[in-house]
């Protein structure tokens, strides 16, 4: 499984070479690592100059920064594997995860996220995950689907379909536009459950409440985005496309209970801990749905939620490459 890992690195002198060193004892012969370096300001560019050649890896040097998803562009220009790979250059994800990724692949159509645990119990953690949980409820009002962690860096797809997709945006919401898009396609996403070690922006973290505001106008700008069928090449992916007869689940026609998600996800937002969003999202039940080609497919609804609203319940919580050899 030809696999090309892109590691967008924006000022991260403190963690960068660790983390190459892990990627390293995980790697193996058929992965192709792509360092971006997204005009970093400290020494994350020299170090990146100096472990190239004798890590072998490929390393893409950006004059600005132009935002994480525009250093991922740059990485997929330089891709050639049939698949891709975001790994961020801090410590948060384990490369170690990404063997477990790679084996929930089913089919040349498989795209599999890692799911991050997200620690309720942290204080400290309320804001991002209750912002990532909102906008994630967001998915399942205007798309009728549901992913759990839409943010998640760990994301694994076949390369001709993110080629496809035409990246266009530059900063962080780039994974708003990538799970916006496959949904759009009616591409099913798989999740499973991955460590992870979040950091304070004391320590680096340069995602912001802001992120939030931004995601939600990402989301609701790609409402009427439609797949490039023919830039894909694989014919079992461009069936699954035009062919897929599926139905996701959808949320109730009438305004009235609309209105009482957007309360309910506000709700979820305010209350500090939080626990009942993600009893809610963990709740969420699979459904199986039988392509034309016999493959399965998983959407996901919550017989609950509908009580739960209505209860109100205060319960719910230049490209310079390395040298090989």
């Amino acid at each position: 499984m030809k696999l090309s890992v892109i590691v967008p690195a924006y000022n991260e002198e403190r963690t960068i070479c660790l983390l190459l060193q892990r990627l390293m004892q995980v790697r193996q012969p058929d992965w192709q690592i792509i360092v971006v370096d997204d005009g970093s300001t400290d020494r994350t560019r020299e170090i990146l100059q100096e472990v190239a050649n004798r890590m072998e890896f490929d390393l893409i040097l950006r004059d600005q920064n132009g935002g994480k998803t525009a250093a991922v562009r740059s990485g997929l220009d330089a891709a050639v594997g049939d698949w891709v790979l975001f790994q961020d250059a801090d410590l948060e994800y384990d490369p170690s995860d990404i063997g477990r990724l790679m084996a929930a692949v089913e089919n040349a159509t498989s795209v599999v996220y890692g799911r991050r645990p997200s620690y309720w119990n942290k204080p400290s953690r309320w804001l991002f995950a209750s912002g990532v949980l909102m906008i994630d409820l967001a998915f399942w009002i205007v798309y009728g689907r549901f992913v759990r962690d839409h943010a998640t860096c760990y994301k694994l797809l076949p390369r001709a379909l993110m080629t496809s997709f035409d990246l266009q945006s530059t900063g962080f919401e780039g994974c708003v536009e990538i799970t916006a898009k496959l949904m759009k396609s009616r591409i099913p996403i798989q999740q499973i459950p991955i460590s992870y070690q979040p950091r304070s922006s004391q320590e680096g973290k340069k995602l912001t409440a802001m992120y939030g505001v931004r995601a939600l106008r990402s989301l609701l700008s790609w409402r009427k985005w439609k797949p490039d069928r023919s830039a894909i090449s694989n014919r079992d992916t461009e069936n699954d496309l035009v062919n897929h007869d599926a139905r996701p689940t959808r949320i109730p026609g009438d305004s009235a209970s609309k209105i009482a998600l957007i309360f309910f996800l506000i709700a979820v937002l305010l209350i500090p801990s939080g626990i009942a969003g993600e009893r809610l999202a963990d709740d969420f039940s699979t459904i199986h749905v039988s392509s034309p080609h016999g493959q399965s497919e998983s959407y996901y609804e919550s017989p609950r939620i509908h009580s739960a609203i209505a209860l109100g319940s205060s319960s719910a919580r230049g490209i310079e490459k390395g040298t090989r050899g």
